[in-house]
């Protein structure tokens, strides 16, 4: 169907210009984004095996689980809580860090020492 008149066709045209904005801003706000989790020793990679938790800080119940001294997790754009515990010499070593996921590709390090 063809519209002839140019106040509907122009009014059409700002209407679809301003759904697909809406669309894009709520599919940026929807994809994770990588964040890179990292526990160090002594300024090094801890090299021993750490289990993460990560919680949102709104909410404080836990979105993720990850095990390993260095990992990552996709999580959308927020406010996020990571926790890491690691045991060695039978001793058990627990830290946290507060951050916020606004860019692709962050990298949280958490000094276990």
């Amino acid at each position: 169907m063809f519209v002839i008149s140019g106040k509907f066709l122009k009014y059409k045209s700002l209407s679809l210009l301003f759904a697909s904005a809406v669309l894009a801003s709520s599919l940026a706000q929807a994809s994770d984004l990588r964040v890179n989790l990292v526990a160090t020793v002594d300024n090094g990679p801890a090299l021993k095996e750490v289990n993460w938790t990560v919680y949102r800080t709104d909410s404080d119940r836990p979105v993720k689980q990850a095990d390993n001294h260095s990992t990552h997790v996709l999580l959308p754009a927020g406010q996020y809580r990571a926790v890491a515990t690691l045991i060695s010499n039978n001793k058990r070593v627990t830290r946290s860090r507060d951050f916020y996921v606004r860019t692709p590709n962050s990298r949280i390090i958490v000094p276990m020492d």
